[in-house]
């Protein structure tokens, strides 16, 4: 897909009168209909604390801080912490850590990192638990993510 777009934001304008236009045009379309929705941004929390914790998670990803130390340098107790992502976000804090590290990491993957250096930037120290968050959240591999489904690394 995005190499249908690359290819299509090279012409000033689709022309359908030009069949190999018309053709990568249909195809990008019949593939964005079948694509599922990958989201790439976080609900924050709107609590001045957990927003505080949730910028610095943003802010450092691989940052390996327990969620209690979060709640301390936040200046709230763990417990308050979490009601307030959950109520507020509709995830639990550690979901929410852990979906935001993802994002992190499916970012750097589409500006081409290696599948490796994503996991080390997102927090994770080996390459099996990365992949298998990262399945388990985007339903494929980092590696047939970041080269756009069909091939793992």
């Amino acid at each position: 897909m995005r190499e249908l777009i690359l290819t299509l934001a090279n012409f000033r304008y689709v022309d359908s009168g030009v069949p190999l236009q018309a053709a990568l045009s249909e195809a990008l379309l019949v593939m964005m209909a079948d694509a599922k929705p990958l989201a790439l941004s976080l609900t924050r929390p709107l609590d001045r604390r957990a927003l505080a914790v949730a910028m610095a998670i943003e802010g450092d990803p691989a940052r390996d801080v327990s969620l209690a130390r979060l709640a301390e340098e936040s200046g709230t107790t763990l417990r308050t912490l979490q009601r307030r992502f959950a109520l507020e976000t509709g995830l639990p804090l550690s979901d929410w850590r852990q979906v935001a590290r993802l994002m992190e990491a499916a970012a750097r993957l589409l500006d081409g990192a290696s599948v490796t250096s994503a996991a080390l930037y997102a927090g994770y120290s080996g390459t099996s638990a990365f992949i298998n968050a990262f399945k388990a959240r985007y339903g494929e591999t980092p590696g047939a993510f970041r080269s756009g489904g069909g091939g793992d690394d």
